[in-house]
């Protein structure tokens, strides 16, 4: 045999031993293949103290856009762009010559109608007392009831018109509906105003207190009624144990605490909420309306809660749910139906039992129903 053949020859007869799982002479078995080594935490009962934050709106509680009630020329204005006003103080005056003539001219009218009244009452009982004695014609009678009849509505009529006139004349000034921080005037002195001008005089809005608003899940909406309800069924009060906070655009705590009023009585369609309104103090009147804040409610009293990081949750179309190992080291899945989220972690409403090995390192090694090497992550030690 040549060399080339003999080389030949030892290659092919290592190349079949190999296949065959032996070494050159030996009778040793291969080692089988390690098990997938994933880490875990155990799912545990602790106290939480559940936190809601979502991002909410300022508003206030009511604003006007002052409007004239009369046709006139400003005469003269009082606002101070910004400027926290009172109720009842003055902000624009306007020229009231001609509203006080025609309050003259209404008290006038009155007079006239007055003197003309009596002229129909004397009348009127001189009537009386010839119609019994066949003096007086019915038809002379019934003209002297008449035209009393219409002296009286005439002074009606005019009393009315003074009324008018002492409004028309009030309406010269125009004073702060209630308290609140006030807008620039839109109209200068010498300006001719009336109701129907595109511009309103200035703009008040009440700052304290004031309200934030808050878009909720209608799914939170009806978790959060139901219990309520449930809470008062049974003699308590939830709304007693909330603390409700907002945190400013800056990351600063808002120092004052504010408390629930109402939902709103409709739910937003397009976007699947339903409002909810806080009122908060603003004596400073830090808040503003429009601005954009964070509500933040939480209940007082901690409450015994099973957790778990949410790192270890996923989801696909069935909704949330977490990886665990079994009694046997197997791999299985558990379907979640999950709470609020409490820093890194999750609560768990259903789905899972206190002590259930959930995986939260190693999950893109192992698939269901495989058997795993698992070992425990100190939860110190968990990222």
């Amino acid at each position: 045999m040549s060399r080339a053949s003999a080389v030949l020859a030892a290659g092919v007869c290592g190349l079949v031993l190999a296949a065959c799982g032996r070494t050159g002479g030996g009778d040793e078995t291969a080692a089988p293949p390690a098990l997938p080594v994933v880490e875990f935490l155990p799912a545990e009962v602790r106290p939480v103290q559940p936190t809601i934050s979502l991002p909410a709106v300022v508003e206030s509680l009511e604003s006007s856009r002052l409007r004239p009630q009369i046709s006139a020329t400003v005469a003269a204005r009082h606002v101070t762009p910004g400027a926290q006003v009172e109720e009842g103080e003055l902000l624009y005056e306007f020229d009231d010559a001609d509203y006080a003539i025609a309050l003259q001219q209404a008290e006038a009218a009155v007079a006239q109608a007055q003197a003309q009244s009596r002229e129909a009452i004397a009348e009127w009982e001189r009537a009386q007392r010839l119609k019994p004695q066949g003096a007086i014609s019915q038809q002379a009678y019934d003209a002297a009831e008449a035209a009393n009849s219409v002296a009286s509505s005439r002074i009606a009529e005019a009393r009315a018109q003074v009324q008018k006139a002492r409004n028309d004349l009030q309406h010269t000034r125009v004073f702060a509906p209630f308290d609140g921080r006030i807008s620039a005037a839109y109209h200068a002195v010498g300006d001719y105003v009336t109701p129907a001008s595109p511009e309103p005089l200035c703009e008040i809005v009440r700052l304290d207190p004031i309200y934030v608003t808050v878009q909720i899940d209608q799914k939170l909406y009806y978790d959060i009624t139901q219990r309520t309800q449930a809470a008062r069924q049974e003699g308590r009060d939830l709304a007693a144990q909330l603390s409700t906070n907002i945190r400013l655009p800056n990351g600063v705590m808002y120092p004052f605490a504010g408390r629930f009023v109402n939902w709103d009585n409709t739910a937003v369609a397009a976007t699947g909420t339903v409002g909810a309104r806080a009122e908060f103090p603003n004596e400073d009147g830090l808040l503003l309306p429009g601005n954009n804040v964070l509500i933040e409610q939480s209940i007082d009293e901690p409450v015994d809660s099973l957790v778990i990081p949410q790192r270890a949750v996923s989801q696909d179309q069935q909704g949330h749910y977490v990886l665990i190992v079994n009694a046997d080291d197997v791999v299985e899945r558990r379907n979640l139906v999950v709470g609020m989220r409490i820093g890194p972690d999750w609560v768990v409403r259903e789905g899972l039992t206190e002590g259930a090995r959930v995986i939260v390192n190693g999950l893109q090694r192992v698939r269901l129903g495989i058997q795993v090497d698992p070992l425990p992550v100190a939860a110190a030690a968990a990222p």
